[in-house]
């Protein structure tokens, strides 16, 4: 078991449900993204003391260790352009979505969004973008 990161988590494509391939839709309008090329989505419940540790949503082989499984994902489906966040609950106690190096931070509440560009134009990560989720 690891303690990167400690959730429930699946992941749904636009083929696999109609309200995906809405959301889907949808996000491509408002950020005039292509989700031709996206990941499916990832749906993740965090719990009590559920948490993701310090990460980026970009890959980038001189900072993090290379997994196969990384490599394999960037390989098929390239680097993340951005990330968008929509949460689906409240959350009573805790809980945010934290960015140290900008000291800022998101509440979650339900049904608003988050989104952000992972890279600069030129393809590099924006080293400053790194997050946790918390619960």
């Amino acid at each position: 078991m690891t303690t990167e990161h400690i959730d429930d988590s699946a992941w749904i494509s636009d083929k696999d449900s109609p309200v995906v391939a809405r959301l889907s839709q949808l996000i491509s309008a408002l950020t005039n993204l292509t989700m031709e090329t996206t990941e499916d989505l990832q749906v993740a419940n965090y719990g009590v003391g559920g948490h993701y540790s310090p990460h980026f949503d970009f890959y980038h082989v001189t900072i993090q260790f290379i997994r196969r499984s990384c490599q394999i994902f960037c390989f098929r489906s390239g680097n993340r352009i951005a990330t968008w966040l929509t949460y689906l609950s409240d959350v009573e106690l805790g809980g945010a979505t934290v960015f140290p190096m900008v000291d800022g931070y998101i509440v979650p509440k339900k049904g608003s969004a988050a989104f952000w560009y992972n890279l600069y134009a030129s393809g590099e990560g924006m080293i400053f973008l790194r997050f946790i989720a918390l619960n």
